[in-house]
């Protein structure tokens, strides 16, 4: 594959810089957005894009919203098993522990198991009849029968009922009544999430790549079909001519370059891609670039190439916008990764704080400075934030010095430092980290700010690091740890050599392409034996 091509100043193309009219203007266009489906002068301008209300799919609900969702309906779930039961004069008498109390209680729990499992919620339903169909009536069905199914065999001396017909009315009543109460919460969240996107107040904020015919098709259908749960930020292209300055009320904001930047700083959700489809060379030379993003990367509709209709009118055209680029972590994962690094990080510092005040002392008392060293270290998608540590070393005369790797018998350490860092236990602050969010407790571990190759090795030069490893910004596509693959793999400690570094980002690259809660609490468990076994922690 060939590398992308200069099409800035003196190095672009002639009809590039060439601009004196809106027809060479028109072949700047076609130029930068080549398309090989349409070769020469007398190609078809393509039409006016007409974007549908599928064209990009409804935004699905969040983990956090819909564990928050299943854990009302659970509860309404239980509610009514109980107040039929009472109706029934089923299980009178019984403590709250009673079995027939448990057959409701674990009904109460199957049914979101068995919705999750179902994936009810995934896609999101595009009518509010959706929602009260088998979305709702299998998991209710399910988590009774298996519940009803659990009470015969566990209690088989005990009667379920006076009479098939007691049985018959609670049961029937039971699920009548869970299922209009979990449909209307269901329906009642949809409604104020539709009210809250046509409001745009749920709406993704997204940028878009290419300021061509493309990504001015693109940016002019939305306008005239605004897609509620959508707002473009900006627009981007490496030219710094031939593009408009506005489209559509849009504003130009710089080169690929720039929307890197713009990405990492205005928390931004996903990016579009607006050249043909068909360019492949140009998108491939594209995504390369935009590799270290952490956002999903979609292709702007090119043509449109289904007529959905509704209610016997014909509605307006619907294009696809694939995703062409995954996040490295599902929304789903994301959720439980840091619900698992919060809860776990809380009840690190619990246990430990009897001991992080004793370390805290005696770096204190040691010597002359403060107890904690906080340094700005690169994190998710690239923002610097301030990492904690134990200060092991005595205070750095100047900021250059501190970003020197620590060496074997390395001048700087104190005498409690030295065994602070060969246990590890100059790390345990970073618990705050996590708790806060900056970090979790596995993935690449957050490197000083290096600006240069120089920083790093005494003879690196002033070429940057991504230079030299160029896939090295590819590992904040994730939020740094407090451990990682790299470590237990015997990458721990001080990278002396540029194949060492690179040996490191390999790995993080590794892991974040193979990440599971499995290989999280793998690399935990290998960490333990790792602070026992290395020798390259000083």
């Amino acid at each position: 594959m060939s590398p992308a091509q200069p099409l800035r100043g003196k190095d672009a193309p002639a009809s590039v810089v060439s601009i004196g009219s809106a027809e060479s203007s028109a072949a700047a266009t076609a130029s930068h957005d080549y398309d090989r489906r349409a070769r020469g002068d007398n190609a078809r301008i393509p039409g006016p894009l007409h974007l549908g209300r599928a064209a990009i799919g409804l935004i699905d609900y969040t983990p956090s919203a819909i564990t928050a969702l299943l854990a009302v309906q659970a509860v309404l779930m239980f509610a009514a098993g109980w107040a039929t039961q009472i109706a029934a004069g089923i299980g009178g008498g019984e403590t709250v522990f009673g079995p027939h109390r448990l057959i409701v209680a674990a009904a109460a729990l199957l049914f979101p198991t068995t919705a999750m499992l179902q994936r009810s919620f995934e896609p999101r339903a595009h009518s509010l009849m959706a929602l009260w169909g088998m979305r709702l009536v299998a998991p209710l069905a399910v988590a009774e029968l298996v519940s009803i199914a659990a009470f015969a065999v566990l209690f088989r001396s005990l009667p379920l009922a006076d009479s098939e017909a007691a049985l018959l009315h609670w049961v029937g009543s039971w699920f009548l009544f869970a299922y209009a109460a979990n449909g209307v919460v269901s329906s009642g969240v949809e409604l104020v999430v539709r009210h809250s996107e046509a409001q745009g107040q749920l709406a993704k904020r997204v940028v878009v790549y290419g300021g061509g015919t493309h990504g001015r098709r693109f940016i002019e259908a939305l306008a005239r079909h605004p897609i509620n749960y959508l707002r473009v930020e900006a627009f981007f292209d490496d030219r710094e001519r031939g593009v408009p300055s506005h489209i559509a009320s849009v504003s130009y904001a710089g080169s690929s370059d720039e929307l890197i930047t713009f990405v990492q700083r205005q928390q931004i959700d996903e990016v579009f891609i607006a050249l043909p489809w068909s360019a492949d060379n140009r998108i491939l030379d594209i995504l390369r670039k935009f590799r270290h993003l952490p956002v999903p990367i979609r292709l702007a509709p090119d043509s449109t190439i289904v007529r959905a209709q509704s209610g016997g009118n014909p509605d307006i055209a619907v294009p696809l916008a694939p995703i062409i680029r995954q996040p490295p972590l599902s929304p789903w994962g994301l959720f439980v990764k840091g619900l698992a690094d919060r809860f776990v990080s809380a009840g690190g510092l619990l246990v430990a704080s009897p001991l992080l005040a004793a370390i805290a002392v005696a770096v204190r008392v040691t010597s002359p400075g403060p107890v904690l060293f906080r340094q700005p270290r690169l994190g998710f998608n690239n923002r610097p934030f301030a990492v904690y540590k134990f200060r092991t070393m005595r205070v750095a005369a100047d900021g250059e010095d501190a970003l020197k790797q620590a060496r074997r018998s390395d001048p700087r350490l104190t005498p409690l430092g030295a065994v602070l860092r060969r246990w590890s236990l100059d790390e345990l602050p970073q618990l705050f980290n996590v708790l806060k969010g900056e970090m979790s407790l596995v993935g690449p571990r957050p490197h000083p700010i290096w600006r240069q190759a120089g920083d790093l090795w005494d003879h690196g030069g002033n070429e940057p690091l991504d230079g030299i490893i160029h896939e090295y910004a590819s590992r904040h596509r994730v939020k740094p740890g407090i451990t990682g693959w790299a470590q237990v793999s015997g990458y721990r400690g001080e990278t002396a050599t540029v194949e060492r570094m690179r040996q490191r980002v390999e790995h993080d690259l590794f892991y974040i392409d193979h990440w599971s809660l499995w290989f999280d609490f793998k690399i935990l468990l290998l960490t333990l034996l790792t602070v026992f076994k290395t020798k390259d922690a000083y």
